[in-house]
Order: C-alpha cells, then structure tokens, then sequence
C-alpha cells in the first residue's frame, strides 16, 4: 500500500485578553522544524463580548516542506499521544482527509508537544486524496504513520 502524502499543514490559535501575544507567537514556532523560517500571520478579531483576540495562523504549503514539516511534528509527539491518534484515527482525520490534532499552548511554549484538547494550537495536516481506489485514504494514512515510527522513531504507534 502507497502511504498518503501530506500536501499541506494549517497552524492556527488564538490570543486571548490575559495571554502574553508574544508568548503565545513562540508557542506556534516551537513546533517548527529548526530550518523553517519562523512567520506567523496574525490577525486582530472581537469576541463574542467585544473582547480583543488575537488570531495567529501559520500555512506550510508545499509538499516536501509540509512532509518535513509532518515529520518533525510527528517525532517530537510522545510514543503514547502517538499511539492514540493511531489507535483511534477515525476520530482525528476528516472525510476531506484532514488530522486535526490539537497541541497543548503552553506545554508547546516549553518545548514539548503534547495532545490537548483546551485552549490549543490547532493542527491541520492535509493528505493527498489521489490513490487507488482500492486502497481507502485512512488506511493510506495507517501507512504513512507507521512507516514514520518504522524509520527511527521510538515505538510503532500500530504496535
């Protein structure tokens, strides 16, 4: 089976009233791969009450640099939040063929990268849909996650 490829990578979050911007900015460029340059789109937004947010977006584009990108992310996630974005992967790819994982802010400001579902960097790894249509996409992504750990990570998150 040929393992999905990833086409393109969305960062995004907010900034709330109470966060340091500055603080929140270094958080998104922490899971930035060391080579990538470091620029991040922000955008000033009002609240549901009118309160000031600010919300800060990165786009990796193209391929190879998505796939690098992926790859950096994906290794620095700990062996068991690897595992449960593989064991349960339904749950994290959408039908346009999407992951949506969530980073914990703050953990990420700290330079670890963990799954977190309140007040997160949000995740968006799109796969190229193109394949056989033998071979379902969420399989294909099956592929493409477990050959990372086949090359050198720590554990096998299928295993």
């Amino acid at each position: 089976m040929e393992p999905a490829r990833v086409i393109s990578i969305k960062l995004s979050t907010f900034s709330h009233a109470t966060e340091d911007e500055q603080k929140v900015l270094r958080a998104i460029r922490e899971l930035y791969p060391d080579e990538f340059p470091r620029k991040v789109e922000t955008a000033k937004v009002k609240g549901h009450y009118g309160n000031e947010i600010i919300m800060s977006r990165v786009k990796v584009g193209a391929s190879v640099n998505s796939d690098r990108f992926f790859i950096s992310l994906w290794s620095h996630l700990s062996p068991a939040n690897r595992r449960e974005v593989a064991s349960r992967i339904e749950d994290f790819v959408d039908k346009s063929g999407t992951l949506h994982i969530r980073i914990g802010k703050q953990e990420s400001f700290l330079g670890e990268v963990i799954l977190q579902e309140s007040d997160p960097i949000k995740v968006e790894v799109q796969f190229d849909t193109r394949g056989p249509p033998s071979e379902p996409l969420i399989e294909r992504i099956k592929s493409r996650l477990a050959a990372l750990s086949d090359v050198g990570l720590t554990s096998n998150p299928f295993s």
